[in-house]
Order: C-alpha cells, then sequence, then structure tokens
C-alpha cells in the first residue's frame, strides 16, 4: 500500500470511531441508558451469538422495535 491508501483507511476508521461514539451519545439522550443498552445486548447476542443474524436483519428489527416501543 502507497502512502494515500494508508491515509484513506485510517480516515475511514476515524469517521467509523465518530459515527459509532455519536450513535451511542444519541441513543443514551434519547431512549435512555437501558433501552440502550437492551438493544444493544440484543443485536450483539442476535449477530455473534447460536443465531447468527446477518447484520441487515439485526437493523431492521430494531427499527421496528424502535417504532413499535421507543414512538411517542
Amino acid at each position: 500500500m502507497n502512502q494515500w491508501h494508508l491515509f484513506l483507511a485510517f480516515f475511514r476508521v476515524v469517521m467509523l470511531g465518530i459515527m459509532a461514539i455519536d450513535f451511542f451519545r444519541e441513543s443514551y439522550e434519547g431512549a435512555g441508558l437501558v433501552q440502550m443498552v437492551c438493544l444493544a445486548a440484543a443485536s450483539a447476542l442476535l449477530m455473534f451469538g447460536k443465531w447468527r443474524f446477518h447484520p441487515a436483519y439485526v437493523i431492521a428489527l430494531a427499527l421496528v422495535y424502535g417504532a413499535v416501543f421507543l414512538s411517542p
């Protein structure tokens, strides 16, 4: 890899880290700590546990959960 590719890879990692931190901060402020921890734990179990759900299905389930239980 040349210098340009290393810079772009580093830039992507930094941007994804900023997005993840921002996601957790907004989710903590919006839904609360208990909801955030429960959704994160359920997502981790579904993706990395026994069933190995595809991340797209986990995101879809989280959106449905949010629409049903967290909408005002």
